[in-house]
């Protein structure tokens, strides 16, 4: 399909960033680091679940007939408006107002939204105009205005996600590749 290959396209020809600090579970290594190699095998087993093992009941829908609790992506070429589309649904959770004026949310989620390629005046003016709430327990950002892209594995994005069981928003997911 063309329209796929465009959007591959569209996302391959970023450039990938490389973090600053590699972790190895959760421990900052670097060239003059000593890493032990288990001599014994891994039990694989461990990480992974069998249909019966796995949690039963619903599906846990943050907006109704829309948005289901997880990991979902929205992808588009430059331009397209998926900032805008995620603004809204972070409106959306963060308000219980319907997303698109169809789609009801049950309960306000609060919402981690990063977004490296905004700068924190512009990204403020689209918040505001969108009436998203000035309440940093349900709305909380981060722009390039506030440094460096923050790595996934950061230790304060960790201990907010425990603190506040958001919804994270990566707007552009290429940026924290």
């Amino acid at each position: 399909d063309s329209e796929v290959r465009t959007i591959a396209n569209s996302i391959g020809s970023y450039a990938v960033k490389v973090s600053g600090t590699v972790l190895l579970d959760g421990v900052p290594i670097g060239p003059s680091t000593t890493v032990a190699v288990a001599t014994e095998p891994i039990n694989w087993r461990n990480n992974f679940k069998s249909v019966g093992e796995l949690e039963k009941g619903d599906v846990r829908m943050l907006i109704r007939g829309f948005l289901p609790e997880g990991t979902t992506f929205i992808g588009g070429l430059p331009g397209e408006g998926k900032t805008l589309f995620a603004l809204s649904i972070a409106k959306a959770l963060t308000t219980t107002d319907e997303f698109l004026g169809k789609f009801f949310v049950e309960e306000q989620v609060p919402v981690i939204y990063l977004i490296p390629e905004s700068s924190s005046r512009a990204f403020r003016a689209r918040c505001e105009k969108f009436g998203i709430p000035d309440d940093p327990k349900l709305f909380v950002c981060r722009t390039v205005s506030e440094g460096a892209t923050l790595p996934l594995d950061d230790a304060s994005l960790f201990e907010a996600v425990r603190e506040l069981k958001p919804v994270v928003i990566l707007d552009t997911f290429i940026r924290f590749s």
